[in-house]
């Protein structure tokens, strides 16, 4: 049943509810520090007044949104080029040019070197792998803060070695995944209207999302949504998840295109906000 309504400059304590605030057209609800939804109700007498309700008047798809939060499981920064080689790369030669540093004290756990294809892959959950057309780095083993992983501080080195290589493009991508009990309904329910692509005689089973952005910088950030399944550290069993996939590509030109790679992956932190800004308005809060 609802709480009450409240305005939104008082502070409230309801076991579940903690904080509410507000501006004119919008309010937020809290868990702890969570936003979980906003809903202008009315405006007396220049308050803005909420509707508080508690767990058993919200319906599933709003207390499931309540419980989604974002799990990031993979970072990664890829440094596209048209001369790389993949026969350069081994440990040594990491430790070498400063790139993957001995100081750091990083363990390997594998490594190989094909014509087409190398690798070489650490205990700390970095891989770092070189094809002729781009450099990859892919940080596995991070938590939930990318701007502390190495993986850009590496393709940085990479590209500050070897200024000869063509760069044509970096790429900032972070993958993160939510889960819900039912993924496919979830982003049906959300992004799909109704229509005649999905009827009692033909039911659309489950739909992806791709959207694109133009950042004022020039990077173009494409950000997919889509259904699957993801094993947590230590267990065997699926689970139903929202995968959500960010990538941010920003072009290199010109001779001195090193120098762009090094300055473009300086936008990590500016590119994770950005991410979490749009996580928040697509999937984590209420439509």
């Amino acid at each position: 049943m609802p709480l009450g309504l409240l305005d939104t400059g008082r502070s409230v304590a309801d076991g579940s509810v903690t904080r509410c605030q507000g501006a004119d057209g919008f309010l937020a609800v809290f868990l702890g520090e969570r936003a979980l939804f906003g809903r202008r109700l009315a405006c007396r007498a220049g308050i803005l007044l909420v509707l508080v309700l508690d767990k058993d008047t919200m319906n599933n798809e709003t207390r499931e949104q309540m419980l989604m939060t974002p799990q990031l499981i993979q970072f990664s920064t890829v440094v596209a080029g048209n001369t790389h080689n993949p026969s350069i790369l081994n440990p040594d030669f990491l430790a070498a040019q400063d790139i993957v540093p001995e100081g750091w004290g990083w363990k390997l756990a594998e490594t190989f070197t094909t014509p087409p294809m190398a690798l070489v892959r650490y205990e700390q959950g970095v891989s770092i792998t070189i094809e002729p057309n781009r450099l990859q780095v892919i940080d596995a083993g991070l938590d939930d803060d990318p701007t502390v992983s190495k993986a850009a501080d590496i393709a940085s080195a990479y590209a500050s070695a070897l200024p000869h290589v063509h760069y044509t493009s970096v790429g900032i991508n972070f993958q993160s995944i939510f889960e819900a009990s039912s993924p496919e309904e979830l982003l049906k329910t959300r992004f799909v209207r109704e229509g005649a692509w999905d009827t009692a005689q033909r039911p659309l089973h489950a739909a992806g999302l791709r959207l694109v952005y133009e950042l004022s910088d020039g990077a173009r950030v494409t950000l997919s949504l889509d259904a699957g399944e993801a094993v947590k550290p230590g267990e065997t069993q699926k689970r139903p998840v929202v995968i959500a996939r960010a990538n941010f590509n920003r072009n290199c030109e010109g001779e001195l295109a090193h120098t762009q790679v090094e300055q473009h992956l300086r936008n990590v932190s500016g590119d994770w906000a950005t991410y979490q800004e749009l996580i928040s308005a697509t999937i984590t809060t209420e439509a």
